[in-house]
């Protein structure tokens, strides 16, 4: 969150931090893998405020109660409690106690409104901070951009690992890929597939990536780009002229399980700013890049 830590601005890793169309207003968005009444705990409850932004705290979550955190030091902010809507919505002020280094901002000045979704199988969180002089908002921004993601790593659950029937599969594919001399190519894998049944593996994965969708969606499509982001592509090449359409082909060279591989992958749809659909000739794998919104990246075989 916003403030110093023993006297300073505090700095650390975030996403970016987008200004709100008042000139006053700092607004962040941060997904966290926790249902809100858990996040909810982490703003009222005392001990879990402190697991995330303070080093103590007193907190009487009620209209008019006090909001008061002690960060170390001589940093203290002192606000109340407007209004609480629980596991919905929390709204408080925001200053700061007078002190060497403190921002310049009064005890109970300025007005953050905290707004919890359900969505994507966790909580979206919403912060809007509000009535900031202007030499206090890029410290704000710099203490919510690094206390947000502390908070979504203390109340967040922990990514389920893989499942024994997905180690299974993934020890198959390490036998086949055994089987097959390198370097392999198209035409070895298909050989390869009429004496092995290759295993069905579905897999998705999905980001929250704090910029535009169309930015994202042009980054993700351009095969250029594939080595900087796609783990184990080494190259990308067009084997078809260099523009995005149904029926275009890109080929990759990349490493996996130990093999230095070639193939080709085709699009098979391509909607700019929304999806884009790859899979290899006359094969039914297929991977799926949709960018929907605030959800940017994802891929999916099928």
């Amino acid at each position: 969150m916003a403030g110093p830590r023993a006297g300073h601005a505090p700095q650390g890793p975030g996403d970016p931090v987008v200004t709100g169309p008042e000139d006053d207003a700092v607004e962040h968005e941060i997904w966290i893998n926790a249902r809100p009444e858990t996040i909810w705990r982490y703003w009222t409850d005392p001990a879990r405020i402190c697991d995330w932004w303070g080093a103590s705290a007193e907190l009487d979550p009620r209209p008019g109660g006090t909001c008061l955190v002690r960060l170390g030091g001589d940093a203290v902010m002192r606000g109340e409690f407007v209004e609480l809507i629980p596991y919905r919505r929390i709204v408080f002020t925001l200053g700061w106690e007078p002190a060497d280094g403190a921002p310049p901002v009064a005890p109970g000045s300025s007005t953050v409104t905290i707004t919890l979704a359900a969505g994507n199988g966790g909580t979206i969180l919403t912060l809007r901070h509000t009535g900031l002089p202007p030499a206090a908002r890029d410290m704000h921004r710099s203490g919510w951009s690094h206390y947000l993601p502390v908070l979504g790593s203390a109340a967040g659950r922990p990514v389920p690992k893989l499942s024994a029937d997905a180690d299974r599969h993934a020890e198959r594919w390490r036998a086949l890929a055994r089987r097959v001399p390198a370097p392999v190519s198209d035409s070895a894998i298909a050989t390869d597939r009429s004496r092995a049944t290759m295993p069905s593996v579905d897999v998705l994965t999905d980001i929250i990536i704090n910029r535009p969708a169309h930015a994202v969606s042009a980054y993700a499509a351009d095969p250029a780009n594939a080595p900087a982001w796609y783990v184990n592509i080494e190259s990308a090449e067009w084997k078809t002229p260099p523009r995005l359409r149904t029926g275009a082909r890109v080929g990759f060279t990349a490493h996996f399980l130990g093999r230095r591989i070639t193939y080709t992958y085709e699009i098979a749809d391509f909607i700019p700013g929304e999806r884009l659909v790859m899979q290899r000739p006359r094969d039914r794998s297929r991977w799926k890049r949709p960018i929907p919104g605030h959800r940017p990246a994802a891929a999916q075989p099928t």
